[in-house]
Formats: structure tokens, C-alpha cells, sequence
């Protein structure tokens, strides 16, 4: 899920030289509409999420994918966010921090859905 042209045309290219572009799908469309249009057809075991810093909207998702059927139980989320972005009420949505790398100025956190 990509809306920016110009990240969307640089994933392509890259699907192209790893020779990917068969098996994967790039929806050009917001995250909240490509969800909706996932859900019922598509379950997944990793999800990777880059959205923009301090916008909250990985909160949003999280909270969607808490009450969906896209993730598997077990499965994990991949979080890329600021340094400073918060995610101490993930629990209560259903998932667990099983890694966090934080790096000079953000950070990847794993959550698993119990």
C-alpha cells in the first residue's frame, strides 16, 4: 500500500530487479481502504508497516488489525516508527513487543498477535 507516485514507482522497480514483481500486489491507495478491500480474502504471518512519523497511524492500524482477520494468531507486525512514537498500549489491542531496535533516529518494533 503506497500512495506516493514516486515510492510507488521506486517499489516496482525494486519488485522488477529482485525479480519479486510475480508474487506480490502494490495497492496505490490508502491504508485504510486497502485494508478493507484485504479483509475477508487475505490472511497474512508478517506485516511491515512504514507509515509516516507522529501522524498516529500506526496506532490505527494496529487497532484495526487488533479486531480483523488479516494477521494470523501468532503472527507479527513489523512497526517503523520515531524514536519517540509510543507503543506501550499494544497489549490491550492483543499483541506482545517481542524486539525492539531503536537506531539513531528511529526504530523497529516486533509485536506478535497472541
Amino acid at each position: 500500500m503506497e500512495l506516493s507516485r514516486k515510492a510507488a514507482a521506486c517499489i516496482t522497480d525494486n519488485l522488477a530487479f529482485t525479480k519479486l514483481e510475480e508474487d506480490a500486489v502494490l495497492m496505490q491507495e490508502s491504508v485504510q481502504a486497502a485494508l478493507g478491500r484485504l479483509e475477508g480474502s487475505e490472511v497474512f504471518d508478517c506485516i511491515f508497516m512504514d507509515p509516516p512519523y507522529e501522524r498516529g497511524l500506526e496506532k490505527e492500524v494496529l487497532i484495526y488489525l487488533s479486531g480483523s482477520g488479516l494477521l494470523q494468531d501468532g503472527g507479527v507486525v513489523a512497526v517503523e516508527a520515531s524514536k519517540q512514537t509510543g507503543m506501550d498500549y499494544v497489549e490491550t489491542l492483543g499483541f506482545t513487543v517481542i524486539k525492539e531496535k531503536i537506531y539513531k533516529t528511529n526504530k523497529h518494533v516486533f509485536l506478535q498477535r497472541l
